[in-house]
């Protein structure tokens, strides 16, 4: 189980907290992501623009705002990275990540080997996620590996790594 005494890495507004609670049910997806677009209509009154069909990709891009999907994804990573780095100090999860040796050099370049999960609880729980995510970041060209990482990441498009 994650100690929430030990990942608490001083981050303002509980971003930390993102890690354990990242909703998967389109549902709850959608309730959260909900709160956001209400800002951004009230935003869009306020400054004179018109959000035409719903579409609120020009109010965030012109306002700099990332949508609450890509914002829990690139926390997830960050907090991996610090995890591997010893920067969050949490041996229990660190332990429980499964490393993957790559013996022969083959074309599959992923960082963790993933487990079989029979539920969706064990599919969606932090550490899976987590996991899933280092190796579409390894797929896309990241590395988790690097120092400069945190930098690289704060530049991507999330949607790659969806």
């Amino acid at each position: 189980m994650i100690k929430k005494k030990r990942i608490r890495n001083r981050e303002p507004g509980g971003r930390q907290f993102s890690t354990l609670w990242n909703p998967e049910y389109q549902v709850h997806v959608k309730s959260i992501e909900s709160v956001q677009r209400k800002f951004l209509r009230i935003l869009a009154y306020k400054s004179g623009t018109r959000i035409i069909d719903h579409n609120y990709d020009d109010i965030m891009k012109d306002q700099e705002i990332v949508t609450l999907k890509d914002r829990r994804i690139m926390q997830d990573l960050i907090f991996l990275f610090k995890l591997i780095h010893n920067e969050v100090y949490s041996p229990e999860l660190l332990y429980q990540l499964n490393f993957k040796v790559n013996t022969k050099n083959t074309r599959n370049k992923d960082i963790f080997k993933l487990k079989k999960n029979r539920t969706n609880i064990g599919e969606f729980s932090p550490l899976n996620r987590l996991q899933i995510l280092g190796n579409k970041a390894s797929d896309v060209g990241f590395d988790l590996f690097q120092c400069n990482f945190l930098n690289e990441i704060k530049k991507v498009d999330c949607k790659l790594l969806c």
